[in-house]
């Protein structure tokens, strides 16, 4: 598993219009990520998140939501079949969505 190490200015750099600052990690991290030149990338649209105690649906922010979008707008690179992007859900936990995430997860071996 490669993990991004750095928020990469070059990556700010990308963005096209003014954003929140999480957004702005999320290009400098996705930078660095593209820059290690992994064989696969796992990139999931995170709809909602399970909150112990908390109200029955907590649904995340909508630009945390669009990750997936917006990055692929900056790189192409994003466009192809080796980036997995399943919608997920975990309001109901993390187990929720297990079987969808190793369905999405290549077969590699590794």
């Amino acid at each position: 598993m490669i993990l991004p190490e750095t928020i990469a200015e070059a990556g700010i750099q990308k963005i096209s219009a003014a954003f929140c600052y999480p957004v702005e990690i999320s290009h400098g991290y996705m930078y660095d990520l593209l820059q290690k030149e992994p064989d696969y990338i796992f990139l999931p649209h995170v709809r909602g998140l399970y909150v112990e105690n908390g109200p029955e649906s907590s649904i995340l922010c909508p630009m945390a939501q669009g990750e997936p979008y917006y990055l692929k707008a900056s790189w192409e690179r994003l466009e192809a079949s080796d980036v997995f992007t399943p919608v997920l859900d975990f309001k109901d936990g993390l187990q929720s969505m297990q079987e969808k995430i190793c369905d999405y997860w290549p077969a590699t071996g590794k």
